[in-house]
């Protein structure tokens, strides 16, 4: 069985393509997209749609092999179907291109480069198991939806079903046993950031405390405040709405035994889901697409424990995959999380990340696996312990990483009117990127451990790494890629990164044996530091 979904007609095409199989064709459906790795700290405005470009996808079902052909307006030199480690070989012939896809999987078709490119969404056949005729299931059918915010409650399940559009955002506030689940796309686009909002919930500052409340429009607030956020409903909700805290796509706050199922989530104003000192949570075959605005992360969680993430493809411009720990939430410690067969395109910032902010007392019991990274524009693997937190057993397993000479530098803007290419021309890569220095970053690396307190800091206190493995990590260079370095790096004798233990890592199928042939550096106050 081969199926394309079919979006309304009232919505947009990507119209520089067609796509077909099993004998249906389409035209992928819209979404913008970064075209440059260029950042800043908020300026008060919105990303210029000079620094974006036009991408489209594809949502289908499948549960074979299939022959999937694209046929461009332009002809083609060079198709690339990602990711490389499935192995796909594509026929190219004018206009055309031919390839073979193994079945359901998250996929990227990019033709004469990365630019413009077209992500193929194959979803298992299934119906979630919902009861479409139970009364605590919220449906929207195919069509256009303009929902604002959905509020769930404890055993509610939202279902959008293939061909379903709907614009607004998902919230539930203290509440048990939640599923948000079909084959639909929640977009996010008709939020607009102001500088009065917040991209998450803080603790509110007390009066009294000697310091003054943080300017908002920084990225993050710095709040010094030890109370806890509220977690009965209204009070949480009152406190959000005081706070401005932006939506996003998805939010969960105190929740347990929360399911999301395979939606797609498009054009967030901020991270786009976070569950927020949860329990209890499976996300699954989940798309991020069209995260093109400042700090529109991927999958957020913070605070929360007892987590399985899987079979999700990510393509934000900020971090895809990340672990945070937050001041209000942070009586909660980040443990038992599992993040697997991963499809992550990261525009900006770390594909799969711990931290920065680490406000929590242990962070453990922590397993990245089976991932594809097929594009990381600053760091794949990173543990930036930026607060109190002793981080601790964590595996990185069988991550294939993919560097290619057409991967652009990471650029911090600091003049609003300077173009990416001007400031590309200047840009000194440097040894650490703490103080966001933007004629000195960093980019292209594949490990990072370190600890510090910066400017995403919110403890003001400084945790250690130890105990972390790197194990089985395969670098694909192309295109004159050169090697990716690591860095790892301690602080003082009591907060450290040590214990760190890298096996089996390989670049184009070559092993690497010693740290510095793995182009690895490591700083004062690291130990045992090791490479098999």
């Amino acid at each position: 069985m081969v199926q394309f979904d079919q979006f309304p007609e009232s919505e947009a095409q990507y119209r520089e393509a067609q796509v077909s199989a099993g004998g249906q064709q389409v035209y992928p459906a819209y979404a913008r997209v970064s075209a440059m790795p260029y950042n800043t700290v908020w300026p008060g405005r919105q990303r210029p749609l000079d620094q974006t470009e036009d991408a489209g996808f594809v949502l289908m079902r499948a549960d074979q092999p299939f022959e999937m052909t694209v046929t461009y307006c332009r002809p083609v030199q060079e198709v690339t179907v990602r990711p490389l480690s499935k192995k796909i070989v594509v026929r190219c012939e004018g206009c055309v291109a031919r390839f073979t896809l193994p079945g359901p999987g998250q996929y990227t078709v990019e033709a004469d480069g990365p630019h413009h490119a077209i992500a193929i969404f194959v979803n298992p056949p299934g119906q979630f198991g919902v009861d479409l005729d139970d009364p605590s299931v919220i449906y929207y059918g195919p069509g256009v939806h303009h929902a604002g915010q959905i509020m769930l409650k404890s055993e509610q399940t939202l279902y959008l079903e293939a061909g379903a559009v709907v614009y607004g955002s998902v919230m539930a506030i203290g509440a048990r046993h939640v599923t948000i689940a079909g084959h639909g796309i929640l977009d996010g686009s008709l939020e607009i950031r102001h500088d009065e909002d917040y991209l998450y919930p803080v603790a509110t500052i007390e009066s009294g405390s000697g310091q003054d409340d943080k300017d908002k429009s920084s990225v993050y607030l710095h709040p010094v405040s030890q109370a806890r956020l509220p977690e009965d409903p209204p009070s949480m909700l009152a406190h959000l709405k005081a706070q401005r805290v932006l939506n996003g796509c998805i939010r969960f706050y105190h929740c347990h035994d929360i399911r999301v199922e395979g939606v797609t989530l498009r054009d967030s104003a901020s991270f786009a889901l976070i569950p927020a000192n949860c329990t209890g949570i499976h996300i699954a075959w989940v798309k991020t697409i069209g995260m093109w605005r400042y700090n529109s992360d991927g999958i957020d969680l913070l605070n929360s424990s007892d987590a399985l993430i899987e079979d999700c493809f990510l393509r934000n411009f900020d971090d895809c995959m990340v672990l945070k720990g937050v001041k209000g939430f942070d009586q909660r410690n980040v443990a038992r999380v599992a993040m697997r067969r991963l499809t992550v395109w990261c525009d900006w910032g770390r594909a799969l990340e711990i931290g920065a902010e680490t406000c929590a007392d242990a962070y453990h019991d922590i397993l990245f696996e089976d991932c594809d990274l097929i594009h990381g524009a600053h760091m794949m693997m990173d543990i930036q312990n930026g607060d109190r937190a002793r981080v601790h057993d964590i595996i990185f397993r069988n991550i294939r990483c993919e560097f290619s000479g057409d991967d652009l530098p990471c650029i911090y803007q600091s003049d609003m009117e300077e173009s990416y290419e001007h400031a590309a021309a200047r840009v000194i890569p440097a040894t650490s990127t703490d103080g966001f220095d933007p004629a000195h970053m960093e980019f292209g690396l594949l490990m990072k451990s370190h600890n510090y307190c910066g400017v995403f800091s919110n403890d003001g206190k400084l945790g250690g790494v130890k105990d972390v493995r790197f194990d089985h990590i395969q670098v694909y260079l192309q295109k004159g890629a050169s090697m990716p370095p690591s860095r790892f790096e301690g602080v003082d004798s009591e907060h450290m990164t040590e214990d760190v233990k890298i096996t089996n890592l390989k670049v184009n199928g070559k092993r690497i044996s010693s740290l510095e042939e793995a182009g690895i550096l490591c700083t004062d106050y690291t130990r045992n530091i090791t490479i098999q």
